[in-house]
């Protein structure tokens, strides 16, 4: 389904594996540059996803207040860490741990999972709110501010870029409370792991395959390569 969408469901079949294959093997270096988690090794995506399989596990292990708690304590315990090495922490990170020790903490106080529950959507409200007033103030959309040193792309595409990831973040935040308001506390746990860790790597595929549909985007890495190669071949 997301192959179809990307590429057109007139095409063929066997076209559309070949164009995703092709695809695929040329895109890894704009996967790493759209992806807002990517900040270099791999240890430090890891250690910023380490809250989020600490609350997994505590819940788990016990209840949602004791992985509430437990949530807190390791995204301090994050930022501290970050400081005490000299690493520039996120502005998403930052806004995470702000919602989590308020919602957390209401949590905690008057006993109700409420809150925790839709400490996600605040989150990607704020997110999409972000991007969708950067459309609208100054020169230059968020996206193109966070990632227009890396790729040179339109006007056009910039917007429609940072608009789809705006769109996206407000439906992630209305599915949250969907899900947190109908279904047993258990599958919004499920929901919030599965999204925490899989949601910004699929949207960034679904963004590098629509950049390579358009045209967008070229092999940067192959160019960079090349450039390389030459400037090191010289007398």
């Amino acid at each position: 389904m997301l192959i179809y969408c990307v590429c057109g469901a007139d095409t063929p079949l066997y076209l559309v594996g070949n164009s995703a294959f092709a695809i695929c093997r040329r895109a890894r270096y704009h996967v790493r540059l759209l992806s807002w988690t990517h900040r270099g090794p791999r240890m430090k995506q890891f250690e910023d996803l380490l809250p989020l399989v600490v609350f997994g596990v505590a819940y788990y292990l016990a209840d949602i207040y004791v992985a509430t708690a437990a949530l807190m304590v390791a995204f301090v315990l994050t930022i501290v860490w970050k400081k005490l090495r000299g690493e520039e922490v996120s502005k998403t990170l930052k806004l995470s741990l702000a919602a989590v020790l308020v919602l957390g903490g209401l949590t905690l106080l008057l006993r109700s999972s409420a809150f925790i529950l839709f400490k996600p959507t605040l989150v990607w409200w704020v997110m999409g709110g972000a991007l969708a007033l950067s459309q609208i103030i100054g020169r230059e959309n968020l996206m193109e501010k966070l990632l227009g040193s890396h790729l040179q792309l339109s006007a056009d595409i910039w917007r429609t870029l940072n608009l789809w990831w705006a769109s996206i973040f407000f439906a992630l935040g209305a599915v949250n409370i969907y899900i947190a308001m109908r279904f047993a506390e258990s599958t919004w746990v499920a929901w919030k792991l599965a999204s925490g860790f899989g949601v910004v790597p699929l949207l960034v595929i679904i963004s590098v395959f629509w950049l390579y549909r358009r045209g967008a985007i070229k092999d940067q890495q192959t160019t960079d390569e090349q450039a390389a190669s030459a400037s090191g071949s010289g007398p």
